[in-house]
């Protein structure tokens, strides 16, 4: 089995996972989209997904499995700790969909934040390379601010794939920064594409 696995906490994110369920529904078998019961930073935050999944285009809605959890036992309090919200909040958050669903070892999953967004065209490329190699770094272009203002000679390279034997006994874990680094532009990272309200 393939799967693309996000997630999300913020409204502005929602047209990002709709950009990757239409780029990857003909590569994917399930587009896993996770929803947390807590920020980055653990503060305490309600579920919005049912609010907007009529934006979803319905038709492709039958590959999506979304996934509300609770990690409130998990999540620490870290408005102002930035190396609590790396080490501890965002493994548990990239991580938590491992302990509701069952995997193979040899099943794929493209790891990917809200905003980074993989080419339909891609993922036979990625495919390929997950299968000689188990692990790659997904090599994206990086969009700062607007989608369309480009940072120019900037590799972003934090996205991965992987099959799942690599991280079925290492949770939580942050599936992310790991493996040899893919020659290929497969996506782009649209960093900050938010207003200056959606910032705050």
């Amino acid at each position: 089995m393939k799967y693309l696995k996000t997630y999300f906490y913020v409204e502005h994110e929602i047209r990002f996972l709709i950009m990757n369920l239409i780029e990857a529904y003909n590569h994917i078998d399930k587009f896993i989209i996770c929803e947390h019961n807590r920020t980055h930073t653990g503060q305490p935050r309600s579920f919005i997904f049912e609010e907007h999944k009529h934006k979803f285009p319905q038709k492709l809605m039958d590959k999506v499995i979304y996934l509300p959890q609770d990690i409130s036992e998990e999540a620490v309090e870290a408005y102002e700790n930035e190396d609590a919200i790396h080490a501890i909040n965002e493994p548990v958050m990239r991580s938590a969909f491992m302990k509701e669903l069952s995997f193979d070892d040899e099943d794929i999953i493209v790891s990917i934040d809200a905003d980074e967004i993989i080419y339909r065209e891609a993922y036979p490329y990625i495919f390929s390379e997950v299968e000689n190699k188990n692990c790659v770094r997904l090599n994206l272009y990086q969009f700062f601010y607007k989608t369309n203002y480009l940072w120019e000679g900037k590799d972003f390279v934090s996205p991965i794939a992987s099959k799942y034997k690599v991280f079925k006994r290492h949770y939580p874990c942050n599936w992310r920064d790991v493996g040899p680094i893919v020659s290929k532009k497969v996506g782009c990272h649209f960093s900050w594409c938010m207003t200056p309200e959606e910032m705050v």
